[in-house]
């Protein structure tokens, strides 16, 4: 199964995620679809290798938003494995050190 993560351009409220999402959800094979509109991405899943994003970003440049196929980032499932651990044992880092200089405080 692989996952994408696609830039749309143009959305400014919680109708313009829900509209995304209803004319992304039309397209078969696609799963797991959610917008973002803090990070304005629009993210699913696929197990179909066929998938026309070019059809895609058309549709959805109907409503008046930009789906930005050109920056398209495939995340295979090994590679974000690798992201999470990195990021797991940064926070892991900055939490203890954070507690390094609390518990002095706190007593």
């Amino acid at each position: 199964m692989k996952k994408y993560s696609i830039p749309v351009k143009g959305m400014t409220c919680a109708s313009c995620v829900a509209r995304v999402e209803k004319v992304a959800g039309k397209f078969e094979g696609l799963k797991n679809i959610s917008v973002n509109l803090a990070t304005e991405k629009l993210n699913f899943e696929t197990d179909n290798n066929n998938i026309n994003l070019q059809e895609i970003a058309q549709s959805i440049n109907e409503y008046g938003y930009e789906l930005d196929i050109s920056s398209l980032q495939n995340k295979n499932d090994k590679s974000e494995t690798k992201d999470e651990t990195k990021d797991y044992s940064d926070i892991k880092k900055d939490f203890q050190i954070s507690l390094f200089f609390t518990i002095p405080i706190f007593f």
